[in-house]
């Protein structure tokens, strides 16, 4: 999960950092504020999405059980050997990134609180086209807007109103607050990404153009304009998602106001985004391949053991198991759920129902194997592979651990065997169907196969959004 995560945000710092540098090098300089902000807004946030796009391919494939085992269990007194990776340095890494957004998102919300009590506490003044003025001696610094209120000092409202008016009507017109709450957002899951800071700065530049452009297409003298905006530009406003009026790139603004319009040819620039997203989605979306049953009985054609021989494998194992040096080989017989069976009963019933013990008894006369079955909870459709496997609780690492913990080397094994258990993981998350994906070693078989039956229950997986039965398979291996 963390690794996942962390891979996830590398995948948007590049396409971020990618995206950026194509506007920068391509449309920074352009007049088009409308399609540029447009452009920074959507990279911005396509570069978050593109990496959770899936592609999805469909194809028939047979399941071979050549995994490596999860578990290595000794024969001697040492623990099973558990295959463990430290995530350490992996814990650390993130806990950085959370502790960095926790830290913008809170000054973020902290801004906006200081702003809404400004508004709350102060004197509110109606203009006839409806605008919303405070007036206000508290803010750390005015004139500035947020959502449809302008926060202006009462000397600012009676001096140079109307020049501040229009530009502070502009941000609210184009609701260039809801950009900044998005950014501020992103930036706060991108912290540690010099583009996501650069793009933002850019985004608030352009606010800028925007609110200019519109105060001078509104009458406002370019001249006038531009002196007051020399004498406001002496410091910063203080609340970051706040639209202010003294904005600190005055340079760029004065030249901006200045600047040829730019031509319609220079609109074909922006054809860049589609080759880059295109590009974007082959680099990072990850590809998964879909292997599916259609029923319960392809499942079982295509990964059972085979049935017909299982008792005669049973049979070899009691012998081997039983006899002496000094006594030949006896009879074997079968019980099912205490009652006796034929050879041939043994192989029918073991391709309905799973097995849930296996031992072997010594009589007078005879060996027997006595076997312990239950129903198969069958289902309309059991997948191999989903988009979404099903996951025990904690992940790989717990699964391993659970493993470890609850496995014992059987006492008569005498010989080194890997053991395939295939189960269902259904729709609830209950292990149902426990079986072996083919019998190796009678006494390693039943002891993987009793572990896998006390595993609680796990996240089910999921196919197109939804929670589907899902084959599994577990491997082991035992040493001597």
């Amino acid at each position: 999960m963390i690794t996942t995560i962390l891979i996830y945000e590398l995948k948007v710092a590049i396409l971020l950092a990618a995206f950026y540098m194509f506007y920068r090098i391509l449309l920074s300089k352009e007049t088009f504020h409308k399609l540029n902000r447009i452009i920074l807004l959507f990279t911005a946030i396509a570069s978050f999405v593109l990496p959770l796009c899936v592609i999805t391919i469909t194809k028939t494939v047979r399941i071979k059980f050549e995994a490596e085992p999860l578990l290595m269990v000794t024969g001697n007194d040492e623990a099973p050997v558990v295959q463990t990776y430290d995530q350490l340095w992996q814990t650390i890494l993130l806990g950085i990134m959370i502790a960095g957004a926790l830290f913008l998102i809170t000054k973020t919300i902290v801004s906006i609180v200081e702003i809404n009590k400004i508004i709350r506490d102060g004197e509110h003044k109606f203009l006839p086209d409806g605008t919303e003025i405070v007036i206000s001696e508290k803010a750390k610094n005015c004139p500035f807007s947020w959502l449809h209120y302008v926060v202006m000092t009462k000397e600012e409202y009676y001096e140079s109103s109307r020049s501040i008016i229009l530009h502070e009507q502009g941000h609210i017109n184009f609701g260039h607050s809801w950009d900044i709450i998005i950014t501020d957002i992103l930036t706060s899951l991108q912290w540690f990404n010099p583009a996501i800071w650069m793009l933002r700065a850019d985004l608030r530049a352009i606010h800028e153009f925007q609110a200019d452009d519109y105060a001078l297409r509104n009458g406002i003298n370019i001249k006038e304009y531009q002196l007051l905006l020399i004498k406001k530009a002496i410091s910063m406003s203080g609340y970051s998602v706040a639209n202010g009026f003294n904005h600190s790139i005055l340079k760029n603004r004065i030249t901006m106001m200045l600047s040829k319009k730019s031509s319609v040819r220079s609109l074909m620039k922006t054809l860049y985004l589609i080759p880059a997203v295109g590009i974007s989605l082959t680099a990072f979306a990850e590809t998964k391949t879909i292997t599916l049953t259609e029923t319960e009985q392809s499942l079982r054609s295509e990964t059972e053991f085979e049935s017909s021989n299982f008792s005669t494998h049973l049979q070899e194992y009691a012998s081997d198991s039983l006899k002496t040096n000094d006594k030949v080989q006896r009879e074997v017989q079968f019980t099912v759920n205490g009652v006796p069976a034929t050879k041939e009963y043994v192989d029918l019933i073991t391709k309905d129902e799973q097995i849930s013990s296996v031992n072997i008894n010594t009589y007078d006369n005879f060996d027997c194997v006595e076997l312990t079955t239950e129903k198969m909870q069958l289902s309309e459709e059991i997948f191999m592979v989903v988009d979404e496997m099903p996951e025990f609780p904690g992940g790989e690492d717990a699964l391993r651990k659970f493993l470890a913990e609850s496995i014992k080397y059987p006492e008569k094994l005498t010989e080194d065997v890997r053991v395939f258990v295939q189960f269902v993981v259904n729709k609830e998350g209950d292990v149902v169907n426990v079986r072996l994906a083919r019998p190796m070693n009678i006494y390693a078989d039943a002891e993987a196969i009793r572990v896998v039956k006390s595993m609680p229950k796990w996240k089910p997986g999921k196919h197109r959004g939804e929670c589907v039965s899902v084959s599994y398979t577990v491997p082991f291996s035992f040493k001597k």
